[in-house]
């Protein structure tokens, strides 16, 4: 084993700062050989530590363990973590999978990771289970004065480079010798002889050396009081995996691990076999251990009613091998291998009847702490904890059941959770996944005969609706569909209601559906309708109450009514307090349409990252006001940064287009002209292909129409005006008209 590396600084006694790690494995065996390879990667003996310049360094060493599942990546990258930690300032460990769970742990470290490295310090950054390394691009500093290091697992072999220091280590299995030796790691003992030392060698080759395989069978014979040599008999007549050298790599593997689990999995007791089969529709990565604890009165589940029963089970399923019990958070958690998972959901998949009854358990746990959402679809932030709790665990039961084919046939109940979640994921981010989800819920309303008129498929249209407004114009004329849909459908719900029993909630639900379709009007040039729908919404909120008793309704009039009801940093906030810099643009105000919009980019950077499409937008609306003040190479300097993130972005096309088309404005200003008529070629490409696939909603348009006019008269800036109903339409139709209609048009 190479030395400890000698620039770990002086302080061996200084406290590395650290993020969502696991407890040190103490029985981790294994070879020094891929440890050494991450250690002389992240430390050259012929670089120093730091170039103390004060300049920016670049983006990180980047080293990617690959192989097999089950061959020990992530325990190789995490006694790394232990092993080396005096040598880092702070070191950040993110399980990667899918994108909601990445997303939602890289905003928890963000900003630590964002001062370590504007500081000169040195970082390390762990990304498990990556699914698809192209999905790290946007997480990863692009320029920093510190000096960073970025562990990747993943089963994809031979992944692309991301970063311009890069590595790929690939992880194989182990040799007889270290397999017999990790084999009496987990038996807590030495072999008692050379016969007993060869016979865990013969099983270590019977499984491949896979580290996985070898863990599960210590865990079984200490469970079970059994002997290395009781096992070998088991494993040998259990399978032929032990007569398989003809077969593939990967085809031994998947024998050797499936008669491996058959053997761990056969003996469980019934309480420990039936909650590691519900284990395996959850987020492998983090199973709140709170949320497996069953309500008393639940039948399905009534063996994990009590505390007791439920740790005493978990602890025979980890003396098993079977799942990690994590504390370094704040609050327990459970982890099951990935190869375990899919082996327990692709077995269930045989049997129908039992897959639908274990997705059922898991559901029931599930369904008692998941919030509701609001049903007049008012913002709850106070609730978004506990849906950043349970997204993930819905997410992967959704997916559990989809697949293997043929799928589980999900209930009613089931569509019900996944609209509730609608509103956090739009808060987080994560659109595509909401569609995703919300376009099952209404797939389960269509498979179990549910009537085209019923309130939750009215939900259900209405929030995909809002939900592909902000996809680009490609989904407009469907997410217009899916509005006018949701309306009708509530109009006829209402007109259902005998008048007497009609609740205030009921009307504001139709009032919703009607201002959702007012919105989606200009994108398609239409403000006659806008102007009707606003007149009669405005007319119904003044008879309900003022201000100050409905805010989220009047909302729609200002920043402070919209602030006062969601929050100053909401992500609904900043998109109003977007709507207002625009009208301030049109009214002929740069300088404060400026202002606001750098606040805007400050608190989006914080809050939705800096590679968000909410963010690109606001840099390149800045870019375009600091054009307009004069300010050209300031504004080419916003441009840049826009234009370079958006290539680790899902910006929309529409979004780019009108960014290099600023763009070009400002090159020319510059006098690089070459480079000013190259942005400008790709922006007007994009624009004929969005005219052509969606003509109708990018025809050419008239900026003086009479609403806009009504604001150049600085009707905006006149506290004496009582045309409040005319600035608010006005405002609505500038604002779509120039943030989402016109996409292609230049701000002046």
């Amino acid at each position: 084993m190479q030395a400890e590396p000698e620039n770990t600084r002086e302080a061996k006694s200084r406290k590395t700062v650290s993020t969502g790690f696991m407890f040190k494995n103490y029985a981790f065996v294994g070879p020094d050989s891929e440890l050494d390879s991450l250690r002389s990667n992240f430390f050259p003996s012929d670089q120093p530590r730091l170039q103390n310049t004060g300049q920016a360094i670049g983006n990180p060493i980047c080293c990617v363990l690959h192989g097999l599942g089950g061959t020990g990546k992530t325990q190789t990258a995490l006694e790394y973590t232990y092993r080396y930690r005096e040598a880092y300032d702070a070191m950040f460990w993110l399980s990667a999978e899918r994108d909601p769970e990445l997303a939602s742990s890289f905003a928890l470290i963000a900003l630590k990771l964002g001062l370590v490295e504007t500081n000169e310090q040195q970082w390390l950054l762990v990304f498990d289970n990556v699914e698809d390394i192209r999905d790290l691009e946007t997480y990863l500093p692009v320029e920093t004065k510190s000096r960073g290091s970025v562990i990747v697992t993943t089963q994809r072999p031979r992944s692309r480079q991301i970063t311009r220091d890069f590595h790929n280590i690939e992880l194989n299995s182990f040799d007889d010798e270290w397999g017999a030796r990790l084999l009496f790691k987990y038996l807590e003992r030495d072999p008692a002889d050379e016969i007993e030392e060869s016979l865990a060698r013969e099983i270590s080759q019977i499984v491949g050396g896979l580290p996985l395989a070898i863990a599960t069978i210590g865990g079984y014979i200490n469970e079970s009081e059994s002997s290395v040599k009781e096992f070998l008999h088991i494993m040998k007549r259990s399978s032929h995996a032990w007569t398989d050298s003809q077969h593939t790599k990967t085809k031994h593997y998947e024998r050797t691990l499936g008669t491996v689990f058959d053997i761990a999995l056969k003996e469980l007791p019934e309480g420990p076999r039936i909650l590691i089969n519900i284990l395996a529709f959850l987020n492998p990565d983090s199973i709140p251990e709170d949320i497996l604890l069953a309500p008393q009165d639940t039948e399905e589940v009534a063996f994990l009613s009590r505390r007791a029963d439920l740790l005493e089970i978990i602890r025979i399923l980890r003396r098993r091998q079977l799942v990690r019990r994590e504390t370094s958070g704040e609050e327990p958690f459970l982890i099951i291998h990935r190869s375990l998972q899919w082996g327990i959901i692709v077995d269930l998949s045989r049997v129908h009847d039992h897959r639908w009854k274990v997705y059922h358990q898991a559901f029931v746990l599930l369904r008692r702490d998941m919030p509701m959402s609001s049903p007049i679809q008012v913002s709850e932030p106070d609730k978004w904890p506990q849906f950043e709790r349970y997204t993930p665990q819905i997410l992967n039961l959704r997916t559990h059941c989809l697949w293997p084919e043929p799928p589980v046939p999900l209930p009613v109940d089931f569509a019900h959770i996944l609209s509730d979640m609608e509103t956090y994921m739009w808060h987080a981010g994560l659109a595509d996944d909401g569609s995703e989800a919300l376009e099952t819920a209404e797939h389960i309303l269509d498979e179990r005969g549910v009537r085209e008129i019923d309130p939750l498929r009215g939900d259900i249209l209405g929030n995909l609706g809002i939900l592909s407004g902000f996809a680009g114009v490609s989904q407009r004329r469907e997410g217009m569909e899916r509005r006018l849909e949701a309306l009708k459908i509530r109009k006829e719900v209402h007109d259902d209601i005998p008048e007497k029993k009609i609740t205030q909630d009921d009307r504001t639900r139709l009032y919703i559906a009607e201002s959702d379709v007012a919105w989606g009007y200009p994108q398609e040039e239409n403000f006659d309708e806008v102007e009707e729908i606003m007149e009669r919404c405005l007319t119904q909120y003044e008879t309900w109450g003022n201000e100050d008793e409905i805010p989220y309704e009047y909302a729609k009039r200002g920043v402070e009514l919209v602030t006062k009801s969601a929050g100053a940093e909401h992500s609904v906030t900043q998109l109003w307090k977007f709507s207002l810099a625009n009208l301030l643009y049109h009214s002929g105000d740069i300088v404060e349409s400026l202002r606001i919009n750098e606040d805007i980019l400050a608190i989006r950077m914080q809050v939705c990252g800096e590679f968000n499409a909410f963010t690109l937008e606001t840099y390149s609306t800045c870019g375009a006001l600091l054009l307009l003040e004069g300010k050209a190479e300031k504004a080419v300097g916003y441009l840049d940064s826009c234009l370079e993130r958006r290539k680790r972005s899902c910006w929309d096309r529409e979004g780019v287009a009108r960014a290099r088309y600023r763009y070009h404005f400002e090159l020319k200003s510059l006098g690089q002209n070459d480079k000013a008529a190259a942005e400008l070629k790709a922006a007007r490409t994009v624009r004929d292909h969005l005219m052509n696939e969606c003509g109708g909603y990018l025809q050419d348009t008239n900026p003086d129409n009479e609403l806009a006019a009504r604001l150049r008269k600085n009707q905006l800036h006149d506290p004496n005006s009582t045309d409040n109903k005319s600035i608010l339409l006005a405002s609505i139709t500038i604002d779509f008209k120039q943030f989402h209609t016109s996409t292609l048009q230049p701000l002046n």
